[in-house]
């Protein structure tokens, strides 16, 4: 019986050992793959789907814009929209990318921070603090806990599904950056294809007959085209020739276009408000009210500097302080 008791009193002791592990364990799963000291990537099935979805729209509407463009290319301003047109791709992918793989400010987990590992109360780490009920963290102030990556984020925004990330205190900027490049790709866009259209006018319209010439007036005699005159007619032709799938392509990028433009610059607003305000998009919800503070300042904040050439780039805002 002594064994008997002995056994049981251990098969006890596992039990609550794992009632103890189960109430320590923070109850959020770890979507995160960590790459490196400040590079993640969001395993999410519907995040990775839209992000790809991004990718093909900025490549893909690219294409039919070089294609919309490459009549012009032997003329020296449609050799330089093709080359803004190339350079605002290149880096609105280069910001979708730091943005989606840069940490947010994820705050660490109690195995991953000793200062949160050892403290035992909300009382034991700094003012302010709170206790998240998901994670089973003390986080700082104006972190805010985010059900699609599972963790709590410094000055959370938002999540959005087009970066598969979440849009906190340390890829705002690259956020930022994602949306002016968008914005001046979509307006390059309608650009081109107003232009291209205003261009082209006069081949698609009918020539209205003039209403004092005479009826039975002599008809003109042809004049033979010269080679420049034949030339620059084939340049038009080819400027203006639209068959049914370039066309139904096009159509949809000057939708893409002008959806995206409106998007990106409500986006623009909503952000630069946020920051004048110093309040986040969840705090605004929480109805929290921040210190106003001028744009300028509120910009130098979140690109970790004065302003330079390297704003427009999507770097590391640490980095960039730390080559200026």
């Amino acid at each position: 019986m002594v064994a008997a008791q002995t056994v049981g009193n251990a098969s006890s002791l596992e039990r609550d050992a794992g009632r103890v592990a189960d109430v320590m364990t923070p109850r959020t799963k770890r979507h995160y793959h960590v790459s490196g000291p400040r590079g993640l990537c969001l395993l999410d099935c519907c995040g990775l789907f839209t992000a790809c979805i991004a990718y093909l729209i900025i490549i893909g509407s690219f294409y039919v814009l070089v294609i919309v463009t490459m009549p012009w290319v032997s003329d020296i301003r449609g050799f330089i929209v093709l080359c803004f047109l190339s350079f605002v791709t290149f880096m609105a992918i280069w910001s979708h990318v730091a943005c989606m793989t840069t940490d947010p400010g994820i705050v660490p987990l109690p195995g991953e921070c000793e200062e949160l590992t050892n403290s035992a109360d909300v009382g034991e780490v700094e003012s302010g603090y709170t206790k998240c009920g998901k994670c089973d963290i003390y986080r700082p102030p104006r972190a805010h806990h985010c059900s699609t990556c599972g963790r709590c984020v410094l000055r959370m925004d938002h999540h959005c599904p087009w970066v598969n990330n979440c849009v906190g205190q340390y890829n705002q900027r690259h956020f930022l950056l994602f949306l002016v490049y968008i914005f001046c790709m979509s307006s390059t866009a309608l650009l081109i294809f107003i232009t291209r259209i205003m261009a082209c006018h006069s081949l698609w319209l009918p020539k209205r007959r003039n209403k004092f010439s005479p009826r039975n007036a002599a008809p003109v005699t042809q004049i033979q085209p010269t080679a420049d005159q034949l030339q620059e007619q084939a340049r038009k032709d080819a400027l203006c020739f639209f068959d049914s799938g370039f066309a139904l392509s096009s159509m949809m990028v000057l939708f893409a276009a002008m959806v995206f433009a409106l998007f990106t610059i409500i986006m623009l607003v909503d952000q630069l408000s946020g920051l004048v305000a110093d309040t986040t998009g969840i705090e605004s919800l929480k109805n929290y009210t921040g210190k106003r503070r001028g744009l300028r300042e509120s910009l130098v904040e979140t690109f970790g500097g004065p302003f330079s050439w390297r704003w427009f780039l999507p770097l590391n805002p640490k980095r960039a302080a730390a080559k200026e």
